[in-house]
């Protein structure tokens, strides 16, 4: 048997949603789609996302529509699931405990520029190849345009600060368009043709996690006291 076909049919893989709430131009999803026999779309409340204190309701009710929308797709064009999980804890809490209790061979995620973010995902990185170094905890790009990283590591890199120096680092990035003018700007990433699904995943976590909530749904305005909390009671 093909190596490739033999770990693709035993791989379940964790795509881990953030900020990027969409199918296409995902290349996580999409990689996630093609080495895996199995898949768990996940996103996670943590109070990094839902206290007042860090997002404003305006901005959360329009996450709670990108999620409501995200997972409309899921089960209109592939007949399947989002996870949701709520906890009063930190990712990293839930990823250990996702460790260590499920079987989980691959997490991909979206790559998040964000100071917040990189020492997340470092902390949780840390953890993974301490503790479980079989699982792959891989980072795609996608959140901007360029791969910021390697255009910071590049010798000679100064910070933009003027629009024809950010203009100079998008054109030694993608040149310029054949035809016409302006940028040549890759066109999206198109949707992943086919996603296998492990339907069992949100069950199991019911079954052991005392410290993890599994919702159904994406809450609505009306249901944030009762789910995340009294930060939430002067809503209306």
């Amino acid at each position: 048997m093909n190596f490739y076909l033999k770990m693709k049919d035993m791989a379940t893989t964790v795509v881990w949603f953030r900020n990027c709430l969409r199918l296409h131009d995902n290349l996580a999803l999409l990689e996630a789609s093609k080495v895996s026999s199995h898949v768990v779309c996940l996103f996670i409340f943590t109070p990094s996302v839902y206290d007042p204190k860090y997002m404003g309701i305006n901005r959360f009710n329009f996450l709670l529509q990108s999620l409501q929308d995200l997972k409309k797709q899921l089960k209109e064009i592939y007949n399947g699931y989002m996870v949701l999980l709520e906890t009063k804890g930190k990712y990293k809490d839930v990823f250990e405990e996702l460790a260590e209790k499920t079987k989980i061979d691959n997490i991909f995620y979206e790559y998040d520029s964000t100071p917040y973010a990189k020492k997340r995902d470092q902390s949780i990185n840390d953890y993974l190849k301490r503790e479980h170094p079989n699982i792959q905890f891989r980072a795609f790009q996608g959140h901007t345009l360029t791969d910021l990283t390697k255009i910071v590591g590049k010798k000679g890199f100064k910070n933009p600060i003027n629009m024809n120096m950010v203009e100079k680092i998008m054109l030694d990035e993608f040149g310029i368009r054949k035809s016409g003018s302006g940028i040549n700007v890759p066109a999206p990433i198109d949707n992943p043709q086919t996603i296998n699904f492990n339907t069992k995943f949100a069950e199991s976590i019911k079954s052991f996690s005392k410290n993890v909530n599994v919702l159904k749904e994406v809450p609505n305005l009306n249901q944030l006291c009762d789910i995340f909390g009294e930060s939430f009671k002067e809503i209306d």
